[in-house]
């Protein structure tokens, strides 16, 4: 990959490049030296350079836990319980559940698994299936962290890296961010 004057970029470059053009638009600035120097202590910068999507994968799932809660409490309870990893949530579809939402990206869409109702939109096959499982702190994280595995694996084509860096479509205002979706 070569930037416009002919240097190359490398591929962490060009992500953060898209990160910080993203955060421009739509959120205050952010220091990128520190965004940098917490992305290479965390082994972030290494999983991107290597597209390590099980890596990846992880580093997000921990990050997606924070929502909706303080830090402080998101943090105790994925010290208390765990997070959830690649391998759990490829471990747990190949024991190939009944569900037919667990076949795919676009099928999983209204999984709508409740973790305190125990519910779900396909309840006949909620017994054997895996997302129940995994003990994160509510239902809406283990659908998040499938829908990750399904979007990595098909979406993706198992690569995070390469599919962000082969051209994402460039918003210039948060109108035209919103338009496209």
């Amino acid at each position: 990959m070569s930037s416009t004057s002919g240097k190359p970029v490398s591929v962490m470059d060009q992500l953060i490049r898209n990160v910080s053009e993203l955060a421009a638009i739509c959120a205050p600035l952010f220091s990128l030296a520190d965004l940098r120097s917490r992305c290479a202590a965390n082994g972030t910068s290494a999983a991107v350079r290597d597209h390590d999507a099980p890596a990846l994968f992880d580093w997000l799932a921990d990050v997606l836990s924070y929502q909706g809660v303080s830090d402080a409490i998101a943090e105790r309870y994925m010290d208390e319980h765990g997070s959830i990893s690649f391998y759990e949530v490829q471990n747990g579809l190949r024991q190939r559940p009944s569900c037919p939402r667990l076949t795919s990206y676009w099928q999983f869409a209204e999984c709508r698994f409740a973790k305190t109702a125990c519910t779900c939109s396909e309840p006949a096959h909620l017994s054997a299936c895996p997302v129940p499982r995994h003990d994160l702190r509510n239902g809406r994280l283990n659908q998040t962290a499938y829908a990750l595995f399904f979007f990595l694996r098909d979406v993706c084509d198992g690569d995070l890296v390469a599919w962000s860096t082969r051209g994402l479509p460039r918003p210039t205002t948060p109108g035209d961010l919103i338009a496209r979706h």
